[in-house]
């Protein structure tokens, strides 16, 4: 006969006995988790009364106090089993489900923003040849944070891993960017004293510059970094099966990177 949520003074029977439930929390990815009390009446056999992983929870119990939705999960390491007096055995079994109330998949994704200060992808290679003094000295390397956004969610099945360009890049504006920040152009300001008659040349993006100094100058240059032109690139998938694989508890980390684009010259002084 199943067993029904317990009540003081019924009997024990053959199958877990429903004991008490703990609260249903809901992860960052949308993921609902309940764990479930039940008291085993044959401690000595207690691993012959455990579910298999995925099984629904009226499988487990034979009622509805709980959605059938719910499933067996053990990725956190299966079953707590205490031993009590009388040979019974008190088992603490987890359930997870993905939350009704949100969409599974993409759009229904958490967007997170964090940073990382960007020094070596960028500024050692292509900032300090920008603007080199004929005797070699160059600015001070120096670096700004590029965003970096966590995706969280759940799905039935896994994300795909590799492909071409177009699946390790992602375009603004396009679903898998939804919710992501915009990436504006960055400029740096960079000032820099020459003597009388030095002859400066400067990248502008296109075609090199050249002017003569006349007396003692301060040149007002200005570095320019624009977003990667493939779009925000796939850093990192991770993926974690629920309850026997029958959802996917999915993390994508994206980056947006900054490329050095040119030197913008914004004048000297005194004129």
């Amino acid at each position: 006969m199943p067993g029904n949520p317990i009540k003081l003074g019924s009997a024990a029977g053959s199958v877990l006995i429903f004991e008490k439930g703990s609260r249903i929390t809901t992860s960052e990815s949308g993921i609902q988790s309940c764990a479930v009390s039940a008291l085993c009446p044959d401690g000595a056999n207690v691993f012959s009364f455990l579910p298999p992983a995925g099984s629904t929870y009226n499988f487990v119990f034979g009622n509805n106090y709980l959605p059938s939705t719910f499933r067996v999960d053990i990725t956190g390491g299966g079953f707590d089993i205490e031993y009590l007096e009388g040979k019974a055995a008190r088992v603490t079994i987890n359930f997870k489900r993905p939350d009704p109330n949100r969409p599974q998949g993409r759009s229904g994704a958490k967007i997170s923003v964090d940073s990382a200060i960007n020094y070596k992808s960028v500024l050692d290679n292509w900032q300090q040849p920008a603007i080199q003094a004929s005797d070699g000295t160059r600015p001070p390397v120096f670096g700004f944070p590029e965003p970096i956004v966590t995706v969280k969610y759940a799905n039935v099945t896994p994300p795909p891993i590799g492909g071409g360009v177009s699946a390790l890049y992602a375009q603004p504006g396009t679903p898998r960017t939804a919710g992501f920040p915009n990436l504006a152009e960055i400029d740096a300001n960079i000032d820099f004293t020459v003597p009388n008659g030095s002859a400066v040349s400067y990248f502008d993006g296109t075609t090199f510059q050249n002017f003569v100094a006349s007396g003692t100058q301060v040149c007002h240059f200005q570095l320019v970094f624009l977003p990667n032109p493939l779009g925000w690139k796939f850093d990192k998938l991770k993926w974690d099966p629920q309850s026997d694989s029958n959802f996917f508890d999915v993390e994508e980390t994206w980056r947006g990177q900054y490329f050095f684009s040119g030197v913008r010259f914004l004048g000297h002084s005194p004129p």
